[in-house]
């Protein structure tokens, strides 16, 4: 006999049902969310809670198969762009700000609180940083990339296809392929497929 009230079937049902609520709510966003706040929005959107947009009709451009979880905010300047590649993975918590332009590839996982932002305030010292006109310049993030949980990504930084960005990174400089890094500032670590470098124990 099956207790389809035991554990297993019980998160099995619960799963499914989460999932078809997540369909749901990723149906209703694909239909109003063209209409009030973005471009384009490709098929099989999953939207798992509640997300921000910015501002109504932003230049974003979503793909097929996105999942979007709870509390992501796009945080889209009228004259700003932001495309989101097909089967890309947007956890929780999340803040992706473009001023210029942000982009992320597809198939890229982007684990939860993560900060990707195409501005920055200025620094200069003689004036108060509230006075000061941002930084801005493009972020591009390739294809296969894996952001691990409360990474950074500044202005300017590409990061290219394949890299895995280690939890808590600050990553100012561009990734290359493949790479793996760690670290504030990020730097490279190791290589997908090989050896990882030993860390330094004054690091």
């Amino acid at each position: 006999m099956v207790d389809v009230f035991g554990p297993v079937n019980l998160r099995s049902i619960l799963w499914k049902s989460r999932r078809l609520r997540a369909r749901i709510r990723g149906c209703l966003l694909a239909r109003v969310g063209h209409i009030l706040y973005f471009r384009s929005c490709g098929s099989s959107l999953l939207v798992e809670g509640p997300v921000w947009f910015r501002q109504f009709r932003s230049d974003i451009w979503i793909g097929s198969g996105v999942r979007v979880g709870k509390r992501v905010t796009f945080d889209v300047d009228e004259t700003a762009n932001l495309t989101i590649g097909n089967g890309v993975n947007l956890t929780q918590d999340i803040v992706i700000s473009a001023s210029r332009h942000v982009s992320i590839g597809n198939y890229t996982q982007v684990g939860e609180f993560v900060s990707i932002r195409d501005a920055n305030h200025g620094t200069d010292s003689s004036r108060r940083i509230h006075d000061q006109p941002s930084q801005v310049a493009p972020v591009r993030i390739g294809e296969d990339v894996w952001i691990g949980r409360g990474v950074f990504i500044g202005p300017g930084v590409t990061v290219h296809d394949g890299a895995v960005i280690g939890a808590n990174a600050v990553v100012i400089d561009d990734v290359p392929a493949m790479a793996i890094v760690v670290g504030v500032p990020a730097r490279v670590v190791g290589r997908r497929g090989g050896p990882t470098v030993a860390r330094s124990t004054h690091d």
